[in-house]
């Protein structure tokens, strides 16, 4: 009997609203089941991330934004290197960015 190959599955939707100088935005990051090995006879699952941003356009060359990953602190497995093995993805976490253009 032959077995299907997986296909990989993921999807990203983001969208972003300003509000006079702040910057609200949210994303929403799935990757469907993946096949660690040639054979499809061990998969990582599913996982499906929330993600925030926050900013503020203090001029016009510049934007300073706060991105939050991961709000629900899911625990998944991002990519294997064997069947036995592995990597998490990033746990919940931020980044300040400051956004500048030169002119």
């Amino acid at each position: 009997m032959e077995r299907e190959r997986a296909q990989l599955s993921q999807q990203k939707l983001q969208t972003a609203v300003s509000i006079g100088a702040t910057i609200l935005g949210a994303g929403l990051r799935h990757v469907g089941t993946r096949y660690t090995s040639r054979a499809n006879d061990v998969s990582l699952p599913a996982y499906t991330v929330l993600d925030a941003s926050l900013g503020w356009r203090w001029s016009p060359q510049a934007v300073l934004r706060l991105h939050l990953r991961n709000l629900g602190d899911r625990l998944y497995a991002s990519s294997a290197y064997t069947d036995g093995q592995a990597l998490l993805g990033k746990p919940r976490s931020a980044d300040l960015v400051l956004d500048y253009r030169f002119n």
